[in-house]
Order: C-alpha cells, then sequence, then structure tokens
C-alpha cells in the first residue's frame, strides 16, 4: 500500500469509476452548499473528474449529479453509497437511499455521460424490504449500500448490507454483507427477490461449487469454531480495538497471554481485548482461563461490547485477600455526554487454584452469564440479562456485538455498588400534563414513567434523552414503562410505536427541534425554595427617572416589604 492520498472533498463514500477512454471519476456523498439544506438528512451525489496520472480530483471539476435523491420532492434522505458503471454505452449511477433503517433502499439512474446529468429509473427502488410485515419470519431488513459485479458467464451478482434482527426487533449482530443474483436484461439491473420479503439463506447458483467452511472459507448457518491458540499466526476473526492485537498478545505453549493496559473497557483508549464478532442472535461463547488478579484493579474475564459506553464485563478480579467474580453492566443514559454507569448486577467468590470456564449464551434479547470452576457444572451469575445495551437500536453503531478476551490492570470497578438500581415507587404526576391526566409521572429520582394505550402494538417505546426504552404490555393493551433518571428541569420526549414517533396524549405539547413534541418536567431539589406561598410579599416597582449621568431615561427597580 502507498501512503493515503488526501482528496480535496468533504462527504463519505467515495468510489472511483475507470472509463474505457482512461479517464477516471470520483463519485461521493456530500452535504449540499451552505444554506441550501432543504431538510434534516439532505444530501447530495458528487462528481469529480480525476488525475490518474497526478492521483487527484481536477480543481473545479465536481458537480452535483443527484440531489436529495430520486424524488426531491418527498424529501428522501441520506443518498449515499455511489457507484458508476457502464455497459452498453451508457452509464449508471448506483446509490443507497432512505438511511440506514426501515426505509433503507437501492435506487439507480442513468446518463450517457459519467458527469451526467442522471435520470432515474422509473422503477425505483430496485432492492429494499421496507413494505412488508415487521414480524415476518426469518426477517432480513434495512437493505441498502450496495455494489455489483460481473460474474462467469456475464451474470451479474449484487453484495449489499442488511441485518437480521432478534425477536424484539433489536440488532445486536450489526449489519452484515448479503448477496444476491441481479437481473440485467433490461434497460436497469433490479435484485433478483430483492422487492420480496428475502430470507436468510438462498440456494446457491448452478454450476457454482459450494466451498463454505473448506479451504479457508468462511463457515455459514449453525457452526461451531474452536481456538486453542496453537497456531503461529492468529486467525483474522480475531481482532484488537483501536490497536493492533500483537501490542498485547503473545502465543505461548499454555494458550494465548494477554498482557493488560491500564485502559479499562470504559475510556476511549486501546484497550488489552481480543474480539470475535457475534454472528448470531443465538449463541454459546466461551473461554478457559488461568489468572490471579494482583490487585482490586486488576481484572480479566470475557466482555460482550457495543461501544465504552455499552457493554457487559464477567470477569475475575480481587477484593481484600478474597477472589471475586462479577458480572458488571456499563451503559449510558445519554449518548452524547459519553457518561458511564456501572452496575454490578452479581458478584461471587470463586476459587482460581484451577481453571475457570465463564461463558455467555444468549436467545435472541436473553443473555445469561455462567461460570464453572475446577471442571464443575456452570453456574449462572446475575440471572437472565437483556441485550439491549449492545444493540444498535439503543448504543448506537452499526457493527454490531464484540465478544472479547478482556484483562485490564485498572478496571474502576468498585464492588461497593448497589446489586440492582432499584427504581423508588414515588411517581407523581408531572405539572405538565394534560388536565386531568395521570401520566407521565416523575419519581424522586428522575425517572419518567409513561402509559399508553395501544393494543394492536408490537413495540412501544419511551424516547427521551435520545435514548428509547422499551415498554411493557399488559392484558389490557397499555404500555408502561420509566426512562432512567434524568436530570433536572425540562425534556421534550416523544413515544415510538411501531417505528412511528408520535406525542404522547397525556402531556401538553410543546414546539421544539422543528416539531410538535411532548414535555415533561424533573422537579428541581430546590424548587420549594423558589415555590409561591401564601404568606406576605412585598412589592417590586419599576420606576423612569433622567439620569444627569448618561443624559438619558432610565429605569430601576424597588423592592418594599
Amino acid at each position: 500500500w502507498s501512503e493515503p492520498i488526501k482528496l480535496e472533498f468533504n462527504g463519505i463514500d467515495p468510489s472511483i469509476f475507470f472509463d474505457e477512454d482512461g479517464r477516471a471519476y470520483v463519485v461521493h456523498n456530500d452535504a449540499p452548499d451552505p444554506g441550501t439544506a432543504l431538510y434534516e438528512g439532505h444530501r447530495v451525489i458528487k462528481v469529480w473528474e480525476y488525475d490518474v496520472a497526478n492521483d487527484r480530483v481536477i480543481p473545479g471539476t465536481g458537480r452535483v449529479i443527484v440531489n436529495g435523491g430520486v424524488d426531491l420532492s418527498k424529501n428522501p434522505i441520506w443518498i449515499e453509497a455511489p457507484h458508476i458503471y457502464k455497459k452498453n454505452g451508457k452509464y449508471y449511477l448506483m446509490c443507497a437511499e432512505g438511511g440506514t433503517g426501515g426505509w433503507h433502499s437501492e435506487v439507480i439512474f442513468s446518463s450517457d455521460h459519467p458527469m451526467g446529468p442522471y435520470q432515474p429509473a422509473p422503477g425505483n427502488p430496485i432492492l429494499t424490504q421496507r413494505y412488508f410485515a415487521r414480524d415476518r419470519a426469518n426477517k432480513v431488513d434495512w437493505a441498502g449500500h450496495a455494489d455489483l459485479v460481473e460474474g462467469p458467464g456475464g451474470k451479474y451478482y449484487g453484495v449489499f448490507l442488511g441485518i437480521r434482527p432478534n425477536e424484539k426487533d433489536r440488532v445486536n449482530i450489526g449489519r452484515e454483507t448479503f448477496i444476491l443474483p441481479v437481473d440485467w436484461s433490461g434497460e436497469f439491473p433490479v435484485f433478483e427477490n430483492g422487492l420480496i420479503p428475502m430470507e436468510p439463506r438462498l440456494k446457491m447458483p448452478s454450476g457454482v461449487v459450494n466451498r463454505t467452511a473448506k479451504q479457508g472459507f468462511f463457515p455459514n448457518g449453525n457452526f461451531t469454531y474452536t481456538e486453542d491458540f496453537t497456531s503461529e499466526k492468529l486467525d483474522y476473526r480475531w481482532i484488537g480495538l483501536r490497536g493492533p492485537r500483537e501490542a498485547f498478545i503473545e502465543i505461548t505453549r499454555r494458550g494465548l497471554l494477554v498482557k493488560p493496559f491500564e485502559a479499562s473497557i470504559r475510556e476511549l483508549k486501546p484497550t488489552s481485548t481480543l474480539f470475535y464478532r457475534q454472528q448470531h442472535n443465538s449463541f454459546s461463547f466461551e473461554a478457559s482461563m488461568s489468572y490471579r488478579p494482583g490487585s482490586e484493579q486488576d481484572l480479566a474475564g470475557i466482555v460482550c461490547l457495543q461501544n465504552e459506553t455499552s457493554n457487559y464485563v464477567f470477569g475475575i478480579t480481587r477484593s481484600g485477600p478474597e477472589y471475586i467474580l462479577l458480572l458488571e453492566k456499563n451503559y449510558s443514559t445519554d449518548r452524547r455526554r459519553q457518561e458511564v454507569i456501572s452496575e454490578i448486577i452479581a458478584s461471587a467468590k470463586i476459587d482460581i487454584e484451577k481453571p475457570v470456564i465463564l461463558r455467555v449464551e444468549a436467545n435472541g434479547d436473553a443473555y445469561e452469564f455462567s461460570y464453572s470452576a475446577g471442571g464443575a457444572d456452570f453456574t449462572n451469575l446475575g440471572g437472565t440479562v437483556s441485550g439491549d445495551i449492545l444493540s444498535t437500536n439503543v448504543a448506537g453503531g452499526f457493527t454490531g456485538t464484540l465478544l472479547g478476551l478482556y484483562a485490564t490492570s485498572s478496571s474502576g470497578t468498585t464492588l461497593a455498588q448497589s446489586p440492582r438500581d432499584i427504581v423508588v415507587e414515588d411517581f407523581k404526576p408531572s405539572t405538565i400534563n394534560q388536565p386531568g391526566r395521570e401520566y407521565p409521572t416523575v419519581n424522586s429520582q428522575g425517572r419518567v414513567r409513561v402509559r399508553i394505550e395501544a393494543p394492536d402494538a408490537h413495540q412501544v417505546q419511551l424516547d427521551i434523552g435520545a435514548v428509547k426504552y422499551d415498554l411493557v404490555k399488559d392484558d389490557k393493551g397499555f404500555w408502561t414503562g420509566e426512562s432512567a433518571p434524568q436530570d433536572e428541569g425540562f425534556h421534550y420526549y416523544q413515544v415510538n410505536i411501531d417505528g412511528a414517533s408520535v406525542p404522547d396524549p397525556g402531556s401538553l405539547f410543546f414546539y421544539g427541534a422543528g416539531r410538535w413534541g411532548s414535555g415533561v418536567e424533573v422537579p428541581a431539589t430546590d424548587q420549594d425554595f423558589y415555590a409561591l406561598r401564601e404568606v406576605p410579599h412585598g412589592n417590586v416597582s419599576e420606576h423612569h427617572y433622567y439620569s444627569k449621568t448618561t443624559g438619558s431615561m432610565r429605569r430601576c427597580f424597588v423592592y418594599t416589604p
């Protein structure tokens, strides 16, 4: 590889197209020109002529070839991931549209010149899963961000990104790469079966030899992968975080030796953690370890991680003379602040004189952590916990959960924490509810509780402080749940019903962030000091007077008891 070459433009997703005449072009996503954005998510596709000899875009050649998307009047969002192809003398521009989520799709345009102008195909989109039932079996969703390749015999195929959510419709395994055959017998390419509900697996095309899990190719479907760390070269499925894995590992005759960094998993730093990606919604991951922590800051074990503010740590540490196995949940109530709340879900004394096996199992959203010491049967620690904090839906990010071997000499874990963050049941109606409405309510911890009637809904969430909290449905069709503690003062919030964001009919409506929404007031601890009371009050009067010093009229306020 050469040194990086800086291309002088902004945006994301650059793609180079080499034409048959030796000329080259670069297309990419970008923001509209300053002051021209029409709505949130408004993006454009730009193209530049590319100087192949000097590896640079040619100044002054950049132009917008797609503004917003297929139909700007419909406010399409996040046109991105562009690629140019040439077939039968015409140029085709394929892009993702709709944003990485439920409205994701792939669209196509054509032109007589690589610099445009481009016209959208009449049959767009050519790939999407946006129109189908949310509770369909073997669900594949969020399909888009595609690229095409011509295979043997002139047959086209398309690779694209998609997700396989769990039973809670949460995305814990992140975006994955899918492939479909493409029919380009007409003017425009169309993904075969890309506009009907897709299945996670397809039959191999005729004439293609299936080498899945053979000759070094990756396995697929249900499989078991065992790593004993005896090979001289570590498999590339194992990855480091923010730094090379070779910086903290050493392969020995006894297995893998992890040399711990001081950084903890909650810090935005390189960590001594060796990760394997979660590839199934239902899985089991376990590791055998020999470890003796030297201090209360030493910790080693396994971790399930979405990011530094959303993870579970299952590891051995020390508390005085005793060795302790703990299950720690690290999460954030506000991703923008990057503040991490650490909660010890459970802990137990453990015998470390013999090897310990740590295991995490998941069945959809339900994760369980267990251990075996000295060959004994596995013992669960902490019961069943939700994998919500490991999902894109709650924690953000698109790359999915990482399962890893983790060691640190600066854990920052405090075993004196409360075993559970107990919800105090002293909720009172918010002071800015609709007249006569009980919900939303707020308790002394600052938690906000809502109650929504939606008997036909499949999922209802409280969306407050940039975090969505799942509500629980009762037998009468009411959904109830509460948030984590919120800061004192006013908060905008919405209710999310099967993906639709709507106001809560229980609160007064307030205009903010470009829309009408609900609001809730979390009382301040010193609110009584400022409250109006039935006691004698003085008077504040306003007076206007002429000031000889300034030569102008001034005003003052006078308080009299």
